[in-house]
């Protein structure tokens, strides 16, 4: 599994260009602490929606590659914290469907503030919207990068304008990418 960090500096000096999950890089050999993955800041509650669209799509699209290069991933789950001006990435897991095993997962610890190695039961995973969540939506893998923004983007859309109106707001995003499809659930803080 492959993932490495950039730093907040790094990402706002991109002027919120996307992350590709392709070049993140973790070595769970020996565990290091890093700083949050920062996917973008916002203003309000509109700002969120529209910069939330673009980056769900390069996440899910990312993933999609994943699974397609790595036989052993067949599904990918990623967990997004929006709160306080940040929509922060705090879990990344890869997974084996047919084998029922975690492949490789990090977590942010509130505490520390540093993604640690996640050890979870396959189980956890099992279900369509973990514990607090709520099914937002799901579309189809099989089209591009634009049916998925219209599929996908009108499910974000709806929920943030449902559950966020201000900068102090919190909701987390879960997004479930398999093989065939994409799920993507929310909760509120």
């Amino acid at each position: 599994m492959g993932f490495s960090c950039t730093s907040e500096e790094e990402v706002a000096a991109r002027e919120q260009s996307s992350i590709d999950l392709k070049n993140i890089t973790i070595d769970f050999s020996n565990v290091r602490a890093f700083k949050e993955l920062l996917l973008f800041d916002y203003e309000d509650a509109s700002d969120i929606s529209k910069k939330m669209n673009s980056s769900l799509v390069t996440l899910i699209m990312d993933s999609k590659d994943v699974i397609k290069e790595n036989e052993k991933v067949s599904d990918i789950f990623i967990n997004i914290s929006i709160s306080n001006g940040k929509a922060v990435i705090t879990e990344i897991t890869q997974a084996n469907a047919n084998t029922k095993k975690i492949i490789a997962s990090i977590k942010l610890d509130d505490t520390t503030g540093d993604y640690q190695q996640r050890t979870a039961p396959y189980e956890d995973y099992m279900w369509s919207c973990p514990g607090g969540y709520e099914f937002i939506g799901g579309c189809s893998n099989l089209g591009g990068s634009e049916e998925m923004e219209g599929c996908i983007g009108s499910y974000a859309a709806s929920y943030y304008s449902a559950n966020l109106s201000g900068i102090g707001d919190c909701a987390s995003v879960m997004v479930h990418v398999g093989t065939f499809s994409t799920q993507v659930c929310g909760a509120t803080c």
